[in-house]
């Protein structure tokens, strides 16, 4: 090797060498500044610390006094009484003691190895011009973005809370006082990590003591440890009883939505993902009992004897999902729900929504408690159902109250819906109203444009109230298949086959049916215009009757069920084609066809 590059290497050596010794000099010799002048005058730096500290927090800091408690390789320094007078002079903050730890290295950067709280009171308040008070300091005051006093707090070590007391009060909305007892907080900084932890006892009245906890870690090139905004990580919450008195803080607010009435008992555990400084996922167990509210003027209350599920929340880029898993509750007579789960995709262009497992007769008594669209209440008043719908999954584009397009998939069994009758015409004749259905299985594909679905029954009924002298009809079984277009106002119906059975007929049919237009002369849209054409394998002739329409004059329909008292079709052929509002078309002008052929015996007459 060549002189040149050792001559090199020996002055950088020798030059490394005088740069570590000029570091370990200047280590030495601040702490022995530390030791030997600073910490035993520490109590003659008080009033140049309450002037600093004063000026940095914008009001007057008070310190008791500052006393070394040991003054090894890490000194110790303890505050006493240190006080922050609040916004009516008062104790905003008081400090009985707190033990300072310092080294080298805390005083290079500005801070302290570990600062220990012990017995601290601090006052939360907001006054009657609804501005915040914590400790003495004006939280609504601007900050102009100053995170200062922040990044000096997140650039700690270690700062320990213990036994504090935290004193609430709310001049503006008039609040009882509440104080938060046994606070027992950590905080422990890292290189860009942050974690804390925070165990409380609310107010007897407002629950039992509760744990929060925080694990973040801040952006790689983020200078300020307090911004938060940079943070990424979880916050966790275990509340394990909670009571509605709790709410009280947020009164103003729920009242302003139409919320009240609150009561009951609840125990909940929340993890919250934060990216960013904002949530972006949350996931809540909660359990609640006895508990009620109501959410709207003029609404009954929302109350439940117990519910307990998982909800979930997640953030989407315009939007948002939430959902529930194992979603169980029971109202206060008993109603048990039986565990089905949601879950609804919203975004600004339209939405989904998933469900299984809904009781719709239970679902119909908690709408009367719920802030619905008042037609939807109107119509479940009107027309109550009942039955388990297994899946559905809906779709829309466009605002739900005015969607552009849609699409709604749906299972149902044991559905039930009532039918519902309507006001004869001027005449007094009676009108067809919306026909019911019991022990019916239903599925269903339906959009704006159309549909198709299926229907089955057993042991079950239909309902034609308008149609027949008793409208309720006793189905042994039933089974059919639909499909319906919608082309403006203008609806068609195609039911290919359907088959039926009860204790006094079994037959086969198939119909074509479309809504009524000016076109065909009616000016109404319903009853509308029917093509059936079908047939019963077997028809019992004294229960003819039963089925003839409204529509055929009464005297007509009674001589029928007067006089055949016996008698037996076989391969009966039915045709009805035309204007329902005509039928039977028996009146000058009429057009349309209505024809029961029917192979008869054993007939008896009156």
């Amino acid at each position: 090797m060549s002189p040149f590059p050792i001559r090199v290497l020996a002055v950088a050596v020798r030059w490394a060498v005088r740069i570590v010794g000029a570091l370990l000099l200047l280590i030495v010799l601040a702490w022995s500044a530390l030791h030997w002048f600073i910490v035993p005058r520490i109590d003659v730096f008080r009033p140049r610390l309450q002037a600093a500290a004063t000026q940095a927090l914008g009001t007057s800091v008070t310190i008791g006094t500052l006393t070394v408690e040991a003054n090894g390789l890490v000194p110790q320094v303890a505050v006493r009484d240190l006080r922050v007078p609040g916004p009516d002079g008062q104790g905003g903050l008081q400090v009985p003691r707190a033990l300072v730890v310092f080294s080298v290295a805390s005083l290079l950067r500005g801070g302290v190895e570990q600062l220990v709280i012990d017995d601290a009171e601090l006052a939360l308040a907001r006054d009657a011009q609804g501005r915040w008070w914590l400790g003495g300091l004006d939280l609504s005051a601007p900050t102009a973005g100053d995170t200062r006093a922040a990044d000096w707090l997140f650039a700690q070590e270690e700062i320990v809370l213990r036994n504090a007391r935290l004193s609430w009060t709310d001049a503006q909305q008039g609040a009882p006082p509440a104080a938060f007892e046994r606070i027992d907080a950590v905080l422990r900084n890292g290189l860009r990590r942050h974690q804390w932890r925070v165990d409380a006892t609310p107010p007897p009245a407002w629950g039992e003591r509760f744990t929060l906890i925080g694990q973040f870690r801040q952006a790689l090139l983020e200078r300020h440890a307090g911004r938060w905004q940079s943070w990424d990580g979880q916050l966790y919450a275990s509340l394990p009883g909670v009571q509605a008195a709790a709410a009280t803080p947020l009164a103003p607010w729920l009242q302003a939505q139409g919320v009240g009435g609150l009561r009951g008992a609840a125990a909940l555990r929340l993890w919250l993902d934060v990216r960013r400084g904002a949530p972006v996922d949350a996931r809540a167990d909660v359990a609640l009992q006895g508990a009620a509210a109501t959410l709207a003027p003029r609404l009954a209350p929302l109350a439940f004897a117990d519910l307990s599920t998982r909800l979930v929340w997640r953030r989407q880029a315009d939007g948002f999902q939430a959902s529930t898993q194992v979603l169980r509750f029971t109202l206060p007579d008993g109603t048990a729900w039986p565990g089905g789960n949601l879950s609804l995709s919203h975004r600004a262009a339209g939405g989904t929504l998933q469900a299984d497992r809904l009781d719709l007769a239970t679902l119909a008594r908690l709408a009367a408690s719920l802030p619905l669209p008042p037609a939807w209440g109107e119509r479940l008043q009107r027309q109550p159902v009942a039955g388990l719908i297994e899946r559905v999954d809906a779709r829309w584009d466009g605002p739900l109250q005015a969607p552009s397009d849609w699409r709604l998939q749906a299972r149902a069994t044991g559905l039930r819906v009532d039918a519902q009758e309507r006001a004869p015409d001027a005449k007094g004749h009676a009108r067809p109203g919306v026909p019911g259905v019991e022990g019916a299985t239903l599925q269903l594909d339906a959009g704006p444009a159309g549909g198709h679905a299926s229907l089955t029954i057993a042991n079950g009924a239909l309902s034609f109230p308008g149609v027949f002298e008793e409208p309720r009809i006793p189905l042994d079984a039933l089974k059919t298949q639909a499909q319906w277009r919608v082309q403006g106002e203008r609806i068609e119906v195609q039911v290919d086959e359907l088959t039926l059975a009860n204790a006094d007929a079994a037959g086969r049919f198939s119909a074509r049916w479309h809504s009524g237009d000016n076109a065909d002369g009616s000016g109404a849209r319903f009853p509308g215009v029917l093509d059936l054409q079908g047939g019963f394998s077997r028809a019992n002739g004294a229960r003819v009757f039963r089925y003839l329409p409204l529509s055929i004059p009464a005297p007509a329909r009674h001589y029928v069920r007067d006089a055949v008292r016996k008698g037996d079709g076989r391969d009966v052929t039915v045709r009805v084609q035309g204007r329902l509002h005509e039928l039977p078309y028996n009146l000058p002008g009429e057009v349309g066809t209505f024809r029961i052929a029917a192979p008869v015996s054993g007939v008896l007459l009156a």
